[in-house]
């Protein structure tokens, strides 16, 4: 990503200038009667966020329609959306790319972009040292490490064209895809290593 950035020179912007709405999440106060293990509203975390920037939704909780209408509706997440860690793993960040119905979490903040700003190249700008090492340095180092909105929307971002923006953006989703294959195959690789292993300690 930092040679990307460094072949050009791009406006500069506080994140919040782009933003189109922001709000950080909320947690239903009881310890477990507002959960079910299954259901529509799906109830996102931290750890729901998967290394690939997306996310997991294998061990998400749900929450009951009630706790969704009456608490969490304003936090109804829309696809594109970036979300951000501003509590415990801060700096963590995913796109939701779903139409699932699914709320967060107080930890997670909510960016939803203007129009003339491309979701994809900002999930892959926040994610990167560009981004994280001012966040970082906004940390504050308590039990639970934490910024807040309010200094989220303060960062700055430097922000290219929008054609610029996606052109970014598919050359980064080309590399993922390419190092995805790369360890695929090198995956099947050793496993057909091991199979031809045991084949000659066998004597097949």
């Amino acid at each position: 990503m930092a040679k990307i950035w460094n072949e050009r020179e791009y406006s500069v912007v506080r994140l919040g200038e782009i933003l189109s709405f922001v709000a950080s999440g909320s947690t239903p106060e009881s310890k477990g009667e507002d959960y079910e293990k299954n259901g529509i509203y799906h109830f996102l975390r931290l750890v729901d966020f998967n290394d690939g920037l997306e996310i997991d939704f294998n061990n998400a909780l749900f929450v009951k329609e009630y706790i969704y209408k009456n608490t969490l509706s304003r936090v109804q997440l829309k696809n594109n959306d970036i979300l951000f860690g501003i509590a415990g793993s801060v700096g963590k960040v995913a796109q939701y790319k779903s139409d699932k119905m699914a709320v967060v979490n107080q930890a997670i903040a909510i960016l939803r972009f203007q129009k003339d700003v491309f979701a994809d190249f900002m999930c892959y700008l926040l994610a990167s040292n560009v981004i994280q090492n001012q966040v970082q340095r906004l940390k504050r180092p308590v039990a639970q490490p934490n910024i807040s909105v309010m200094e989220l929307k303060g960062i700055k971002i430097p922000l290219p064209p929008l054609t610029e923006q996606e052109r970014i953006a598919k050359e980064i989703s080309q590399r993922k895809a390419n190092a995805k294959a790369l360890k695929q195959e090198a995956k099947e690789l050793l496993e057909n290593t091991k199979k031809e292993v045991e084949q000659i300690i066998l004597g097949g």
